[in-house]
């Protein structure tokens, strides 16, 4: 996960105050499709929101953070257009925000962390090993890692490997470089750069 800083285009507000779509199915598939492909050009760096992998257009989709169900029922001050609360997420069932979708309840979101409003570095540390931990076991952390299982199999996996990758090239290269190298994962892979160069 990463600090995302949201800044609305002027091709959805226009569309949203000419249009006034009543529900997200609403939206055309063509908004819809030109919104992802800014979330993620702009303000992603064409990561998951949630799990740091690396998504294009054809395997992600726009993710409600306060889920629409919660907005219809008016438990949400936020609306089904508020562009902080679209995010672009990966499509596993496993993990990221089609796994929050199937277990959240409302009352969760008081102790989940909102890569919009918080920096989720200051919640998460991360070990070669490839596992997020809870710093000093962090509420909003945990509830976040189990929320959106950021410790899954095949997440842990993946960050492993890419914690080798950046161990054997840390000294060869300035952080944002091998950010871009990479692609994916930026979260882990600052924090795991910035334990390297502290150890050495």
């Amino acid at each position: 996960m990463i600090k995302i800083n949201k800044k609305e285009p002027g091709f959805y507000s226009d569309y949203i105050a000419k249009i006034k779509p009543r529900t997200w199915f609403d939206v055309s598939k063509e908004i819809g499709n030109q919104s992802r492909e800014y979330m993620l050009d702009n303000e992603q760096h064409n990561q998951c929101a949630y799990t740091g992998k690396n998504i294009r257009q054809d395997n992600s989709h726009i993710d409600h953070f306060t889920k629409q169900e919660f907005i219809k029922q008016g438990l949400a001050a936020t609306t089904l257009f508020d562009w902080d609360n679209l995010l672009a997420s990966c499509n596993s069932e496993f993990y990221g925000a089609k796994f929050k979708d199937k277990n959240i309840t409302y009352d969760d979101y008081k102790n989940l962390i909102n890569p919009v409003v918080d920096n989720p570095s200051d919640f998460f540390e991360y070990s070669f090993t490839g596992m997020i931990i809870p710093q000093n076991n962090n509420l909003k952390a945990l509830k976040t890692i189990e929320l959106f299982n950021l410790n899954d199999y095949e997440l842990i996996k993946e960050r492993k490997a890419i914690a080798m990758q950046v161990k054997s090239i840390y000294n060869q290269f300035d952080i944002d470089e091998i950010v871009e190298i990479i692609g994916k994962f930026e979260g882990f892979i600052r924090h795991i750069y910035k334990d390297l160069v502290e150890m050495n």
